[in-house]
């Protein structure tokens, strides 16, 4: 990564402490976290619109994704909480390593989790059967490509090969990979719903 950089990484944590003690760096960081996850699923939820053709611009429009973005973060911080909890403390523990049980449990709770992320992020939503039949894709995805990047870090010297800047890498790649399971689920979720259409028309 360079000496310049991690001399400045390193300034910055032992100018942490200090920093930290200030009422006002809190309550800075929250909020510049809160904003960037609201915009960020804002662009989510504008990308799963456009995948059903469904149309939803205006102020109006967009103070009630962010509403539904906020909503949308104990969602998520359940999710990681039984994911983290289960797959890796509670599970290994009680089974050991490499259970299915491990597997079943993240699938389940990964199309639980998709199901609701299409059905609530948008208020124009495709039918809950639609997003139950995306979530069971994009769900097998996630887990088969999680299982090839866990068996990818743990093969291959990434810290070796390329310093530490091989995980952030590692992570751009698992980044651009989720969004485009996410979309294709999405995707399969619309498509469900168009599907009965096409073949009234086609009879």
């Amino acid at each position: 990564m360079g000496e310049d950089l991690l001399g400045l990484i390193r300034l910055g944590l032992e100018n942490l402490h200090t920093e930290t003690a200030r009422s006002s760096a809190p309550l800075l960081a929250v909020s510049f976290f809160l904003g960037f996850y609201i915009i960020a699923l804002n662009v989510v939820a504008d990308g799963f619109l456009r995948l059903w053709g469904r149309d939803s611009r205006g102020i109006v429009a967009f103070i009630k994704k962010s509403i539904r973005a906020a909503l949308f973060l104990f969602v998520l911080q359940g999710y990681l909480v039984l994911v983290i909890g289960l797959d890796y403390f509670i599970v290994p523990t009680i089974l050991g390593d490499h259970s299915p049980l491990a597997s079943l449990i993240l699938y389940s709770s990964t199309v639980v989790f998709f199901m609701l992320l299409y059905r609530y992020l948008t208020s124009k939503p495709p039918s809950m059967a639609g997003c139950f039949y995306g979530a069971l894709v994009a769900s097998l995805f996630f887990v088969a490509i999680k299982f090839l990047v866990d068996l990818y870090i743990a093969t291959t010297p990434v810290l070796s090969l390329y310093g530490a800047a091989g995980l952030i890498l590692v992570l751009f790649v698992w980044v651009y990979v989720l969004a485009a399971i996410v979309f294709y689920g999405a995707a399969v979720a619309g498509l469900y719903d168009r599907v009965p259409d096409y073949n009234k028309t086609n009879t």
